[in-house]
């Protein structure tokens, strides 16, 4: 028997998160087709896992596939966002423009936030001088997911 993927989709972790930054949920597309072919539909939300950023004026930039997901996540820490600078998802940073968001962080009195999968891709000088918004994935209901995984395997 052949295992299908689990469907994750994020929401909002909490209704002012939802109306104050724009939390956006996975296309409601992608559930509609998984309960069509009779899947699983896992919910998920990403957790920030510090709380660090709360109150700091932040200049926020990610090159992912949803970069607002990530502007929202930010907010929900408490977080000062002063800017968003959206890049298409695995964006190559350029000199030029590593340049001018230092320039606008500076203008702004704003600290630089990234993801960590942008981080990767910047200059480590660059790179030591950005804040990383670590999160992890928190299911809803995380025992569904271990027994679709166990019966797939076949395991008890």
């Amino acid at each position: 028997m052949t295992a299908h993927p689990a469907s994750l989709r994020r929401r909002a972790a909490s209704r002012r998160a939802a109306s104050t930054s724009g939390a956006v949920a996975s296309p409601p597309g992608r559930t509609r087709a998984a309960a069509r072919r009779d899947l699983p539909v896992h919910r998920a939300r990403l957790v920030p896992e510090t709380d660090d950023l709360a109150g700091r004026r932040c200049l926020a930039f990610a090159g992912i596939g949803r970069p607002e997901k990530f502007f929202a996540t930010l907010a929900e820490t408490g977080a000062v966002i002063v800017g968003t600078r959206p890049y298409p998802d695995h964006h190559p940073y350029r000199a030029r423009e590593l340049a001018a968001l230092s320039e606008a962080a500076r203008r702004l009195d704003a600290a630089l936030v990234t993801t960590e999968k942008d981080t990767v891709r910047l200059p480590p000088a660059f790179a030591a001088g950005v804040r990383v918004l670590r999160v992890r994935l928190a299911l809803d209901d995380a025992a569904a997911l271990r027994r679709q995984i166990r019966g797939a395997l076949g395991a008890p």
